[in-house]
Parts: structure tokens; sequence; C-alpha cells
């Protein structure tokens, strides 16, 4: 019983980390694409 909860634990920490981990992404994704939007609209005003 012991083992099978430490299993547990540990595939829950390393999917919550993983999940985590894709959201960062997601949001790095987004920022990196406002960055670009940001330079073209400056590239226009020129």
């Amino acid at each position: 019983m012991i083992l099978l909860k430490k299993m547990i634990i540990l595939f829950l920490a390393v999917f919550s980390l993983s999940f985590s981990f894709e959201l960062k992404k997601e949001n790095f994704q987004v920022t990196k694409n406002k960055n670009i939007k940001i330079t073209r609209n400056k590239k226009y005003k020129f």
C-alpha cells in the first residue's frame, strides 16, 4: 500500500509539473506574438 501511495503522489507531481510547464509555454508564445505585433506596428509608423 505504501508503494502504491508513493506511485500515485509521484504521478500527480509529474502531471502537475508538466501541466504548469505547458501553461508557461502558452503564455510565452502569447507574449512573443504580442511583441511581434508591436514591432510590426512600429515599422509601419515610420
